[in-house]
């Protein structure tokens, strides 16, 4: 399942409110409908599963239904210059 990123401003009282290119994206693209889940992550790291509850012109509008903190897998890489 891709992962999606968005900023933690996003989020207001478990919903997430997506616009312009990321939400003509999942629209026209992807294809997204109503009911649909989702699956995003933000700068804290935390990852939110999320199910679409209206799709309107470039505007999608999410229902958090699980949130978690994100696991980073493997060791840190540190590229130097």
């Amino acid at each position: 399942m891709p992962v999606y990123f968005i900023s933690s401003g996003q989020i207001d009282q478990k919903k997430i409110e997506i616009g312009h290119d990321l939400a003509r994206h999942l629209q026209n693209v992807l294809r997204v409908k109503i009911g649909e889940t989702l699956l995003f992550v933000d700068e804290q790291p935390k990852r939110y599963h999320a199910k679409v509850i209206e799709s309107l012109p470039r505007r999608l509008v999410l229902e958090i239904e699980r949130e978690e903190a994100a696991v980073r897998s493997g060791p840190m890489i540190r590229l130097g210059i």
